[in-house]
């Protein structure tokens, strides 16, 4: 006896809700009994994750599904229009896959969603799956220079710690090089999440400089940055190239970087309306420095380069962070001597 397949569609919107709808049937012969699947796909990558390099936007979907228990299989089909047309699903249980594709070339997967619903005869079932970013693992560099400072014996230690962990986590001594006035930090098989990641540069046993970021792995990617230690006053901002991958746009801003020794003054962070704040000097946390301005006494600071940094959590749980030098002076700075 054939077979016959009935005409059912998808229909998908690529923005943050996009709909799929599935006409189910049963082959079973005489009985059969009509049911329909409809699918909402929450795409959740772009509102969470915007990496610099890579292009975090769904421009195709790979859908397939399916039915538990027989080796009934719609799909996969590549979906970049609005609308798609399936035919021949049956009634039952099905479990609906989905993986999201970027528009690089080559396509890059993104993201990826599944859920299991049973179909009802007569009825329209509706499922909804979130098309989340991929777990795995990712990989972390960064490079530091500092040219033109006076560091005879100079030496690194490291931390990138999960955000979820209460323990500093050291990059081990084997993952950090250093040649001449740069040292390079690779850490492989990171799994993906959000991290703190600091760093305190010594001469000897001396610091010498210190920072803090916060750092977005993605499975299958690098997040990566360099940084300059400043060494002249007239460069007011340390030099930065920021691949870290976080999700939101973060700056710290203040109506002078060169700071008087006798005064204070007080850094902003943007946005200011964000869920929480935490800042950092030098890259060592500041306790109760949890708002979105931070103010710092001059009074007794050590004179030379310093680092202000600051870690903004948004609603969503979406991490970011800025990084600033600013120069301790004992006449130049704002107020004067």
């Amino acid at each position: 006896m054939m077979h016959h397949i009935k005409t059912g569609c998808i229909v998908l919107l690529a923005l943050l809700v996009s709909v799929a709808a599935f006409v189910a049937c049963d082959f079973g012969g005489g009985d059969t009994q009509l049911g329909s699947l409809e699918i909402i796909l929450q795409d959740r990558i772009a509102a969470r994750t915007i990496a610099p390099l890579l292009d975090m936007e769904v421009d195709l979907w790979n859908i397939r599904a399916n039915r538990v228990g027989s080796d009934y299989q719609i799909g996969p089909v590549d979906v970049t229009a609005d609308t798609h047309s399936f035919t021949g699903i049956l009634s039952g249980t099905w479990v609906v896959t989905v993986e999201a594709y970027n528009n690089d070339s080559p396509r890059v997967k993104i993201g990826e969603g599944s859920s299991t619903v049973v179909v009802q005869p007569g009825k329209m079932t509706q499922t909804s799956i979130s098309v989340v970013p991929l777990t795995g693992n990712g990989s972390f560099s960064f490079t530091l220079d500092w040219t033109g400072n006076l560091i005879d014996s100079p030496s690194l230690e490291a931390y990138l710690t999960a955000e979820s962990a209460s323990v500093p986590a050291s990059v081990a001594a084997s993952d950090i090089s250093i040649t001449g006035s740069t040292a390079t930090i690779t850490v492989d098989e990171v799994p993906t999440g959000y991290y703190d990641f600091s760093y305190v540069l010594k001469n000897g046993t001396q610091v010498f400089a210190g920072n803090f970021h916060e750092v977005r792995i993605l499975a299958g990617q690098e997040s990566s940055a360099s940084e300059t230690v400043p060494v002249s006053p007239l460069g007011l901002s340390l030099s930065i190239v920021n691949n870290l991958r976080n999700p939101f746009e973060v700056s710290i801003s203040s109506h002078d970087f060169v700071l008087e020794c006798a005064n204070s003054q007080s850094f902003f962070a943007a946005p200011a309306d964000a869920a929480a704040y935490q800042w950092y000097l030098d890259g060592m946390m500041v306790a109760g420095a949890d708002g979105d301005v931070f103010e710092i006494d001059g009074e007794g600071f050590p004179l030379g380069w310093h680092t202000v940094s600051v870690k903004v959590k948004q609603f969503d749980g979406s991490l970011s962070s800025d990084t600033k030098a600013f120069l301790v002076d004992p006449i130049s700075g704002t107020g004067g001597w």
